[in-house]
């Protein structure tokens, strides 16, 4: 699975400053939103002020009113769209992996709360959904998915800067040297 591609749905405050952090962490990051002129902004200067009112995203942190582009950027999509839209923003992303011979994908979800007519987690809404994105294990199908929670100035931000550095470091650790002392 290529994780240099990763795909954030939903461009509002939580999704740019997830893709600032994925960028700022060299992944090439394609954010889906509905709005034309945030994803101008984002591709012409690098900001969105209506959602992320400080600092610039990195240049590989691109935009795009696609969601057809969106999905076959990456292997990795981030969902980080409000729970009301995520079973329809779904059903869409499930045609376009089906009619696009897509490969499998890897859902992360980043949404907050539940689906308010059902009372599903977001996880949940993602098996019943996405047809091609489970894995036959002894029998038993898999959903390749993870969630992350968190109430707002939860830490969550500093959780994926650590989870990157991790992923980063053991990547690495098979050429480094065992005497050598840690950065």
């Amino acid at each position: 699975m290529d994780t240099n591609k990763i795909t954030v749905i939903g461009g509002g405050s939580w999704g740019c400053a997830l893709a600032r952090i994925l960028g700022d962490n060299g992944k090439n990051v394609l954010i889906y939103d509905i709005d034309e002129e945030a994803i101008k902004e984002i591709n012409e200067f690098h900001t969105n002020k209506a959602k992320l009112h400080e600092g610039v995203l990195p240049k590989c942190v691109k935009g795009t009113v696609s969601l057809e582009e969106a999905v076959c950027f990456g292997e990795l999509i981030l969902l980080v769209v409000p729970t009301k839209v995520t079973r329809s923003i779904l059903e869409k992303i499930n045609f376009i992996i089906k009619n696009n011979n897509q490969s499998k994908k890897l859902f992360i979800n980043a949404s907050k709360g539940i689906e308010p007519d059902t009372f599903k987690r977001v996880s949940e809404i993602v098996y019943e959904v996405i047809d091609n994105n489970y894995i036959e294990v002894n029998d038993k199908k898999i959903l390749k998915t993870s969630a992350i929670y968190g109430a707002n100035a939860s830490g969550k931000s500093n959780l994926f800067k650590v989870l990157t550095n991790v992923i980063l470091m053991l990547r690495g650790s098979n050429n480094a040297d065992i005497n050598a002392k840690l950065p």
